[in-house]
């Protein structure tokens, strides 16, 4: 009876020890993964770079404002009058909360920026739409001195529903 107790303790210390090694390796990983996360998120951001994530902030706040004239004036001049256009018809039937989620350069040069958005937009109207994340490519050019956006490409959308 003695030499099954011990046995029955060795076995539940084995199994604790077990779980406890693989909840530690678990722990260390979501550890690396947040603080891969945190290094991204503080990457220091040159003068052009802050000027472009300003620029997308307003052109986010603009969409969120249903603000069309504000909204197009963070584009070239190129892209602004088929834009208000589709832009009025979007604020006139939607309600939707945008927000920026992520900003992350990957080429520039002294006249063109691109960047990676992750940008969240949430239905706060009647009319149905789907709340994503959507992953976007922002080409910025300087124009008269001022980064704009010239063009914008969807690369991943992450429906929350």
């Amino acid at each position: 009876m003695k030499k099954k107790l011990v046995l029955f303790g060795f076995v539940v210390l084995s199994i604790g020890l077990i779980a406890l090694y693989y909840n530690k390796k678990a722990e260390d990983v979501l550890n690396i993964t947040s603080a891969d996360e945190k290094q991204a998120q503080t990457t220091e951001l040159n003068a052009e770079e802050k000027k472009v994530k300003k620029v997308l902030e307003e052109n986010i706040a603009a969409a969120t404002a249903k603000d069309s004239e504000r909204y197009v004036n963070t584009l070239t001049k190129a892209k602004r009058a088929e834009t208000k256009k589709e832009m009025d018809k979007f604020f006139k039937e939607y309600t939707v909360v945008h927000s920026l989620q992520s900003f992350q350069v990957l080429k520039e040069d002294k006249t063109h920026m691109l960047v990676e958005a992750k940008q969240k937009a949430i239905n706060k109207g009647k009319k149905s739409y789907r709340n994503h994340i959507a992953t976007a490519d922002h080409t910025f050019v300087k124009e008269n001195g001022e980064w704009k956006i010239d063009s914008t490409t969807m690369t991943d959308t992450q429906f929350l529903e």
